[in-house]
């Protein structure tokens, strides 16, 4: 396994670990990579002092070795208690990244635990065509991923109504074009702060639904941020001008379509063409759906997140 694959591996780990105990099956394939010696048991040294301390709450009767039955309690318990949760208030609210535009914010959620080890983060791009939504509309599915120690952000963008925007560009594309040259200062400004915030500068995943999936592809691969990885939701139209940003060589994509072929917006037909395209150039690229996209349906109980983590550890 190369460094770059053990270090976005390492990422994940983090990332999803927790979130993915949804699934049986999957806990106890985890349970099973952590138990080197295969006795049954978790001691502290089979794994990493960062792993022992994220784990340290799984052995339930102190006795400082975890079993399989514990874990799989623990995780059940985990499970129900982000079942029960709400969204939390962001840690940083109204950050602005950029003073060209009003929406140029972002907020961030940041885990509790060690001030010492900067922690991944997920940056959050929300839908709305470029013409609606806010940085408000953060998936609730990512905010138990601060309890693994992993941040979360979700940006703001101007739009191409907004008053203070609308009379900088002539055409819909030149107005899209300077979106994106705007977020990029987002990641900039993440970066250029990773330690006053704590963050890992170098294990940066991004994730966006619609119009907000064509920039976290933007970003990660028309640009030199060094994203580890992106997660597509809803491939939009423009799909077309955006493919050849991706080349060989490039970040992990996982991609993920619920709508049918009645949706013209997010129509099935622009996430395969995505991946025929990523297939071609050998561009690792995993693509799902529901039943009524067409597109292969992930195992039950299994997320994309889920499936990516899978997918690079074996």
């Amino acid at each position: 396994m190369t460094l770059y694959y053990k270090s976005l591996v390492f990422f994940l780990l983090h990332f999803i670990f927790f979130n993915a105990l949804y699934s049986q099956d999957f806990v106890k394939k985890m349970f099973d990579r952590l138990d080197k010696n295969e006795d049954g048991i978790l001691r502290k040294e089979e794994l990493s002092q960062k792993q022992w301390n994220r784990l340290t709450d799984f052995d339930l009767n102190g006795d400082l070795e975890i079993t399989k039955n514990e874990f799989i309690e623990k995780s059940n318990e985990n499970r129900s208690k982000k079942s029960q949760s709400i969204s939390p208030l962001p840690t940083e609210k109204d950050l602005e990244y950029s003073s060209s535009y009003q929406r140029s914010k972002l907020d961030l959620w940041l885990p509790e635990g060690d001030a010492n080890i900067p922690t991944p983060i997920v940056v959050w791009f929300h839908g709305g065509g470029f013409v609606g939504g806010n940085k408000s509309r953060t998936r609730a599915e990512l905010f138990p991923l601060l309890d693994q120690g992993v941040a979360v952000c979700s940006v703001g963008y101007p739009l191409l109504k907004d008053p203070d925007f609308k009379g900088r560009f002539k055409s819909k594309e030149e107005g899209i074009q300077l979106i994106m040259k705007e977020v990029i200062k987002s990641i900039d400004y993440l970066k250029s702060n990773a330690e006053s915030f704590q963050l890992d500068p170098e294990k940066i995943v991004i994730s966006g639904s619609s119009a907000g999936c064509l920039i976290a592809e933007f970003l990660t691969y028309n640009t030199q941020l060094g994203i580890s990885a992106c997660i597509g939701i809803q491939q939009p139209t423009g799909t077309k001008s955006f493919i050849p940003f991706i080349e060989s060589g490039e970040a992990p994509l996982f991609l993920f379509t619920s709508s049918s072929p009645r949706d013209k917006i997010h129509h099935p037909d622009f996430a395969k063409s995505v991946k025929d395209h990523c297939d071609q150039l050998g561009v690792e690229c995993h693509l799902f759906g529901s039943e009524k996209s067409g597109l292969p349906i992930l195992k039950e109980g299994i997320n994309i997140f889920q499936y990516g983590l899978e997918v690079l550890l074996n």
